[in-house]
């Protein structure tokens, strides 16, 4: 079996509390309460392939929680782009949504393209190429954008994303440029 949280009430649940126990990870710097609780779903006697999810997002989480303690706690995109190189789209999603909710204008505008661009390659890992274009295509159509241009850091490769969206390619790119 395939790790669905759209048709598996189960997976949801999985997906959704380490997501937002990783969302209390990244503002304490601390991913104990995410370990206790995937012990939790795991002493619960998952499927093998929801085991299998919990562990590679563990180990997502390691590796960007290791990277995030040297950075800046308020550079929004430095964050979320690390997320989105670890492939963790769904997080990427959440995280960039407690930003957007309270952001106005070409900001906000920005931060929901960049949340539509997570949710395409969220709709391709689960095969649904017509929720991905759709969202690549609202996405794509705010980031090509003068302002959005201007607006985003200079450390996004917004030029492969954009390419990337626009040929719905199941290649995530990975967004940080290497300068």
């Amino acid at each position: 079996m395939k790790f669905d949280p759209f048709n598996n009430r189960v997976c949801r649940d999985i997906r959704n509390g380490l997501s937002k126990g990783l969302m209390d990870a990244l503002r304490n710097k601390d991913l104990k309460a995410v370990h206790t609780l995937a012990a939790k779903y795991l002493a619960q006697g998952v499927e093998p392939y929801q085991k299998k999810y919990i562990e590679g997002r563990l180990g997502g989480y390691e590796k960007v929680l290791a990277g995030i303690r040297r950075l800046d706690p308020d550079d929004v995109y430095d964050i979320a782009l690390k997320l989105w190189d670890a492939e963790l789209f769904y997080e990427v999603h959440e995280y960039l949504e407690f930003y957007w909710k309270q952001a106005s204008g070409a900001n906000r505008e920005i931060l929901q393209a960049l949340i539509r661009a997570a949710g395409t390659y969220i709709h391709l890992e689960q095969g649904n190429v017509k929720g991905a274009a759709n969202m690549a295509a609202k996405a794509v159509k705010i980031l090509e954008k003068k302002v959005s241009r201007a607006l985003l850091p200079g450390y996004l490769d917004l030029g492969l994303l954009l390419v990337k969206l626009r040929n719905l390619d199941p290649v995530a790119p990975k967004l940080i440029r290497r300068i």
